[in-house]
């Protein structure tokens, strides 16, 4: 047998002895715990179980829009001459936000101009006439009243070009430039939309499972850049959606530090249920077979108790069983219980 094999050799026969120490020594290190367990006790963390308020919280999501938003539109299919304003202005109520051409297509302002400088020259020549005798005071009359009738024509017409907001808000959408020729139509050709975003809604979809919850004057909240926006339920359908099949609940939103925004994407918060129920921390309960049982710590024994488990909140669940409001539970270290009694050390908890 040569060196190097003698030194191979010597390897392993190292390694199999320090093999067999290290197994030896796991197995001393082993019996140790068990004793100092039989002694001490099974170290476990213990909570105690209590009354609590368990709420029942449900996340609904959707795009928040003014309380009140309305489309702007044109009354003349003529020229935009000028956008006054963009997304994220302040508007008041008929404030003008975009110009026509009055000199375009349709030329009803230029016809409306000429006649007004007619009629007018004309009133002003039967005045100087009556103030000679040669008309009556009647024809005179009528003149005017033809007049008065032409400005407020001519009022009108100035007021189709001049486009206003119809509602106090915040611009949130600009759909037409500078240049574009206005379509005339109420519903599908806006030229920008006005939203009050005082409030805010919420609209959203709840399964029939879930609306007997909503009643109005619920309370709901969203979180915004680390705020909390309350809101209350304000619309609840009677029927569902015909498409959807869902119940679109409304939950408006007191918008008066300006956090929310039209369009901006939300998780409302809403409590369905709430309860007073005795309960324990959720990792306190245990499944031991077709059981659950939650391990009841007094002095220094644990002993598991069967219960039945109810509804879960955040991290508590109730449940019913022979464990009282003001009972220690183990909540860790339920893994070295035995089924019967055992001896604990309450390592941490309440």
């Amino acid at each position: 047998m040569n060196t190097a094999k003698i030194q191979l050799a010597a390897v392993a026969a190292a390694a199999l002895l320090l093999a067999a120490c290290g197994s030896k020594k796991d197995e001393v290190v082993q019996e140790t715990v068990e004793k100092i367990q039989e002694r001490e006790g099974v170290p476990v963390v213990v909570s105690k179980a209590q009354i609590r308020k368990l709420e029942q919280v449900r996340l609904f999501s959707g795009a928040l829009e003014g309380h009140l938003q309305k489309s702007v539109y044109a009354a003349q299919p003529e020229e935009i001459k000028e956008i006054l304003v963009q997304v994220g202005d302040v508007v008041a109520k008929d404030q003008i936000v975009a110009k026509l051409d009055r000199n375009g297509n349709t030329a009803t302002a230029r016809q409306m101009e000429a006649q007004y400088k007619v009629t007018k020259a004309n009133v002003e020549r039967v005045r100087e006439l009556y103030k000679a005798g040669g008309v009556s005071k009647q024809q005179l009359d009528e003149a005017e009243a033809g007049l008065a009738s032409l400005e407020a024509q001519k009022d009108a017409v100035d007021r189709m070009m001049e486009i206003r907001s119809p509602i106090a808000g915040v611009v949130t959408d600009v759909y037409v430039r500078q240049g574009n020729v206005a379509v005339v139509g109420r519903d599908e050709h806006p030229l920008l939309q006005v939203a009050d975003i005082s409030k805010m809604i919420l609209t959203i979809p709840v399964t029939g499972g879930d609306i007997h919850y909503f009643k109005k004057g619920k309370k709901a909240k969203v979180r915004v850049a680390d705020q909390t926006v309350e809101g209350t339920v304000t619309k609840v359908p009677m029927a569902a959606s015909a498409a959807s099949r869902l119940f679109n609940v409304e939950i408006t939103f007191n918008n008066s530090k300006k956090l929310l925004r039209p369009g901006m994407f939300v998780q409302a918060e809403v409590a369905l249920s709430s309860q007073d129920a005795v309960s324990a921390e959720n990792d306190a309960f245990v499944v031991r077979g077709d059981s659950v049982v939650l391990f009841k710590v007094d002095g220094d024994q644990a002993f598991p108790v069967r219960v039945k488990k109810g509804a879960t909140a955040g991290a508590y669940t109730a449940f019913e069983g022979q464990v009282n409001p003001g009972d220690m539970v183990a909540v860790d270290g339920m893994s070295l219980l035995k089924e019967g009694s055992t001896k604990v050390k309450i390592v941490s908890g309440d």
